[in-house]
């Protein structure tokens, strides 16, 4: 499992979480809700279920692999950056 966010549309408050949690339930594709943020939904799940998402969504705008998180500091983001595989 990996971790993966999805940048979503803002027209409504819950309904793109919900199709995203529906359409991964009628996958059975097992995921953990990490963070819903304003527009963000970061999950841990299999990376194959991006291409699910990316054709049955209407609310989702962006599917993507997280490579790192840190906060918004210069150094740290070079640092992870470095530290990152690619």
């Amino acid at each position: 499992m990996a971790n993966l966010f999805f940048l979503v549309s803002g027209e409504n408050k819950t309904l793109p979480y919900s199709e995203i949690s529906a359409i991964l339930y009628a996958e059975k594709i097992d995921f953990l809700i990490i963070e819903k943020l304003d527009q963000v939904l970061r999950l841990d799940a299999e990376i194959s279920c991006i291409k699910e998402i990316y054709l049955r969504s209407a609310y989702t705008r962006i599917c993507a692999v997280e490579l790192f998180t840190c906060n918004a500091d210069k150094k740290e983001i070079i640092d992870c950056l470095n530290k990152t595989n690619f």
